[in-house]
């Protein structure tokens, strides 16, 4: 059976392996959080490099987004890449390529990485920010595996 996670004050429980240690790990968490009456699980995704896409609203020339790497690497190494919205195929590639991270996309621990969902999200974003109403979105982490792009968090606000 899994052991119980530490932080998070046990309220996530990682690396369940089968229905057995399902069961196990949710009888544990109702005992735990007993006034909870909704729970969520949901797939553990693969190691993978991290991606962040965030699109916001210039004053002047209207939205555009950035691309850089994600997770705690976004704000730490400043390395991030900016276009115009709409953002098209070709020119999501090309701005993944600007990046001195860029390696870290095309190969992650020795594998590839999807890069095709990468672009096929930043792509989605920048036509997302096209619309009037929303003043800033961020995707962050987007994980990057061999066999696609998992977008694990996102953030949108409305203008008001």
């Amino acid at each position: 059976a899994p052991e119980p996670p530490e932080g998070a004050e046990g309220a996530a429980w990682p690396a369940i392996g089968s229905r057995s240690e399902l069961a196990i790990a949710f009888k544990e968490l109702v005992r735990r959080f007993p006034a909870t009456k909704e729970w969520a699980v949901q797939k553990m995704l693969p190691a993978g490099a991290q991606a962040s896409i965030r699109g916001d609203r210039d004053p002047v020339f209207g939205p555009y987004i950035k691309v850089g790497l994600g997770g705690v690497y976004t704000d730490a190494l400043s390395d991030l890449a900016c276009a115009l919205c709409p953002v098209h195929t070709q020119d999501a590639y090309e701005l993944i390529e600007t990046l001195r991270a860029a390696r870290v996309f095309q190969s992650f621990g020795g594998s590839s990485v999807d890069i095709a969902a990468l672009v096929e999200i930043i792509v989605g974003m920048s036509r997302f920010m096209l619309n009037p109403e929303i003043a800033e979105a961020e995707v962050n982490p987007v994980v990057l595996t061999e066999r696609g792009a998992f977008i694990v968090d996102a953030h949108v606000r409305l203008k008001r």
